[in-house]
């Protein structure tokens, strides 16, 4: 009897060991690799960085799904990013928002997350920022503004890696700054750097503009210099002339008097305000979000633009 029940035993052992082998294929089968997610930990258990758009390799895929995967874990704000062909005729917020509720994203309970959507459909390119529970307050719309504006110009060139790496690297500092991990320098510096975004005071990312600007000054310039050139060779009556004696009849102009008279002044004052010593100065922990509710009753919030 003991050696049947051992036999049994043995059996069920088997079983469930063969089980979780065969699970575990199956799962990298279907890419979904790395870290094994639980309920305990918060995350959906969805893949955080999806290419419908075919833009990343697989290696690349795996480096940001991984990379995003440390993030939302860290913060307990999932950090979601999704390449589209076509939106199937819906506006960029509502296909992000349906993507969103739809898949059961979002950390925790309240379902933080922050999704980026690119629309890579020909003649249509935009992106759209989805914000769900804290990142709600942790990325509010003119701080979305300054995160796409750091990632906008390789996604443009086509350096889709590097884009997506750029978005996850400023969430990361972002959320970092609303939960107060992120060291005490890298707030000054992300927050110098947002405030000379918000002044118009950043150094241009891509002079190679600058200079296509300027050769075509110069060739416009130059354009313009040779017929003028041509012209004025053709007039061989001027003369150039260094005084007026030549325009004025003699004796035709006499001046008497001689008086200076005060009219008026006129003096305009105004207050220049130092925004950076009075504290009110650009940070990316302040700010105000636009919100909205879906029709699932998540609230929302996020805007979008195109590219």
């Amino acid at each position: 009897m003991k050696r049947v029940h051992s036999s049994i035993l043995a059996f069920c052992l088997a079983l469930l060991m063969l089980s979780m082998l065969c699970g575990s294929v199956f799962a990298e089968e279907l890419g979904l690799t790395s870290i094994p997610l639980t309920a305990e930990e918060g995350l959906s258990g969805n893949p955080l960085v999806v290419d419908q758009a075919g833009l990343l390799s697989e290696s690349e895929l795996e480096s940001l799904e991984q990379k995003a995967r440390d993030i939302s874990l860290a913060h307990g704000c999932e950090v979601i990013l999704l390449t589209l062909s076509s939106t199937d005729g819906k506006s960029w917020q509502e296909y992000a928002e349906d993507y969103y509720v739809d898949q059961g994203y979002g950390f925790g309970a309240d379902r933080n997350g922050i999704l980026l959507e690119i629309d890579m459909e020909e003649d249509k390119r935009g992106w759209y920022i989805a914000t769900v529970g804290s990142a709600i307050e942790a990325f509010h719309d003119s701080q979305t503004d300054f995160l796409v504006s750091r990632f906008l110009p390789d996604l443009k060139e086509g350096n889709y890696a590097e884009a997506f790496d750029t978005y996850l690297d400023y969430a990361e500092q972002f959320l970092g700054v609303y939960d107060g991990s992120l060291p005490q320098s890298e707030v000054d510096d992300i927050n110098q750097e947002y405030d000379d975004y918000m002044n118009g005071e950043e150094t241009p990312s891509k002079p190679n503009y600058v200079k296509k600007i300027l050769l075509s000054l110069g060739l416009g310039a130059a354009a313009g210099f040779v017929p003028v050139g041509v012209q004025k060779s053709a007039l061989k009556t001027v003369r150039k002339r260094r005084d007026a004696r030549g325009y004025a009849k003699e004796g035709s102009m006499s001046l008497n008097v001689n008086r200076d008279i005060y009219l008026y002044s006129n003096v305009t004052s105004r207050v220049i305000q130092d925004n950076r010593g009075s504290g009110g100065g650009h940070t990316i922990s302040s700010g105000s979000s636009s919100t909205h509710t879906h029709s699932s009753g998540t609230t929302f919030g996020g805007h979008g633009g195109s590219f």
